[in-house]
């Protein structure tokens, strides 16, 4: 499958969704790799919670049932005798003991030159009110500093200026770490820390989603088995990937909240309304009652885009392009101007195809809305590849032998305990 040309007018992107915006969606679609399959993930979170599946002894239950006689009528199953919570629980406890501190140190600070000016300062200063004190004991008429009792200040010595020279506070390093302060407890870092450990001691992978929506900071953490990458070999950092496409599940109030003024929205809201409220009626039957209206196609095809009244939405971030100019004025300060601008007879202008990020979102597998440019770029004229995606992880080992969580490693020591508890049994 080809990928869409991204050389259009950002104006083209926009209101052409079945030429350009639909294909794109169904590229990153078709070319993303999960990071974690859904039955993987499956298996090993119910492991993490010490829950084996009886599929997980196939390889040895047939062959006692189907070779002794004794064993077809042994009143005994396979148990399973928990070991992975433990070991899960202990990380997590000490994981919890561990103190957050962050240090925020200011990159191009002017704390070393306002030291020096300080010192500086109050050196002169110092000089010059011992030079005053020794005119006036001379009997010259000069005015010295004084304190609130009418006595000359003594001058400060060069110790005492020292001390105060490096006591002064680092105002810059004090308001980002007020910021970092503040952020921690606003979206409660350390816990997302705590759950995200939790997901690479189970799947080993971690993955973040950091956005801005409304003028707020959105900072959130989730299982890495809903996110799938259109990425290189070579790359190590999420955000550095071609595409993103997420996979969640979202009620009616947080599609509304998300699409808030979204034209095309509302003109599909009452859609969505219908197709939850259908979905519902789906799960309300059970198979053998409904017969074949339940096994229709197209209400398959329903029951996998709603579920426990939410709809199943997917989250496409991915990279095109635009193009910018860079105009040399007059004075020969150059300007970065976007495509909409008319040059002149008289500019001297040149134009660029920049990297820009992109996202998007189909809901319950048919309605594509919310197809835009992130507000926030950072590929600029000189540096055009500059792109962060808003979703990032890193990706331990290497994708041609990608790391293990802990969870998978001890997954057939479990098993193994458990047949040997049943054949002691």
């Amino acid at each position: 499958m080809s990928k869409p040309s991204q050389r259009f007018s950002t104006e083209y992107k926009l209101n052409n969704k079945e030429e350009w915006q639909i294909p794109m969606a169904n590229y990153v679609r078709k070319m993303a790799t999960p990071l974690v399959t859904p039955d993987e993930a499956q298996v090993l979170y119910k492991a993490a919670t010490g829950e084996i599946l009886e599929t997980d002894y196939l390889h040895m239950l047939p062959s006692i049932a189907a070779n002794t006689d004794r064993f077809k009528s042994y009143p005994s199953k396979v148990r399973n005798y928990p070991i992975i919570p433990r070991a899960i629980l202990a990380l997590l406890g000490e994981k919890a003991t561990r103190p957050i501190i962050p240090i925020v140190a200011a990159l191009n600070s002017d704390y070393i030159n306002k030291q020096a000016k300080y010192e500086f300062d109050e050196t002169l200063k110092s000089v010059q009110q011992q030079y005053l004190i020794e005119l006036q004991q001379l009997g010259m008429q000069v005015e010295p500093e004084m304190d609130a009792n009418g006595n000359p200040i003594p001058p400060k010595s060069p110790e005492q200026i020292k001390i105060e020279k490096n006591s002064l506070p680092d105002n810059m390093a004090k308001d980002g770490q007020d910021a970092l302060d503040l952020f921690n407890y606003m979206y409660d870092i350390p816990e997302k820390f705590r759950e995200n450990f939790l997901h690479w001691i189970v799947t080993g992978r971690v993955v973040s989603h950091k956005d801005v929506r409304h003028d707020e900071l959105v900072y959130d953490v989730f299982p890495p088995s809903q996110l799938s990458v259109v990425m290189s070999k070579n790359v190590r950092y999420i955000e550095d990937s071609e595409a993103q496409f997420r996979t969640y599940s979202m009620p009616l109030s947080e599609l509304d909240d998300l699409f808030d003024g979204n034209k095309d929205y509302e003109e599909v809201r009452d859609d969505i309304n219908r197709l939850i409220n259908r979905g519902n009626d789906t799960f309300s039957y059970a198979p053998n009652q409904a017969g074949y209206w339940f096994n229709d196609l197209s209400r398959q095809s329903l029951n996998r885009t709603v579920l426990n009244n939410e709809l199943i939405v997917h989250h496409l971030v991915f990279t095109s392009e635009v193009k910018i100019g860079r105009l040399t004025t007059i004075t020969g300060e150059t300007v970065e101007v976007d495509e909409n601008y008319e040059p002149t007879d008289y500019d001297n202008i040149e134009w660029k195809w920049v990297k820009q990020l992109w996202e998007g979102y189909i809901v319950a597998d048919r309605f594509y809305l919310g197809f835009q440019p992130l507000p926030l770029q950072r590929a600029k004229f000189e540096n055009p590849y500059s792109v962060k995606s808003i979703y990032n992880g890193r990706l331990y080992g290497s994708q041609f032998a990608p790391f293990q969580g802990i969870v998978k490693t001890l997954f057939p020591y479990q098993v193994l305990r458990n047949i040997l508890k049943f054949h002691i049994e």
